[in-house]
């Protein structure tokens, strides 16, 4: 069981430490939203474990995952906050490539 151990400590110390992961939220609107985006962001996570990875997009090259994460709720909602929108421009860059 200690490799399971191990990779378990591995995601909860990788949870608090993520982007933002000791950040205050003060306003509803703010709050609101981030409860929603990490309700999406736990049900693709979940649903990536339970598939044994065949649902983690980010266990994909991004030639094969792309599609996948445009149409994730995540990305949409991320796309729709005001720095997230230069999201786009990434994708757009990636398809241009493909």
């Amino acid at each position: 069981m200690k490799p399971f151990r191990t990779m378990l400590l591995l995601l909860q110390t990788e949870q608090s430490v993520m982007l933002g992961g000791n950040t205050v939220l003060t306003d509803a609107r703010e709050i609101t939203v981030n409860d929603i985006l990490m309700t999406f962001k736990q049900r693709e996570y979940k649903e990536g474990l339970d598939s044994n990875g065949n649902f983690f997009a980010s266990a994909k090259h991004i030639y094969h995952s792309k599609d996948q994460i445009e149409g994730s709720n995540v990305f949409q909602i991320i796309r729709m906050l005001p720095k997230g929108n230069n999201l786009l421009g990434y994708i757009t860059i990636l398809r241009k490539i493909t």
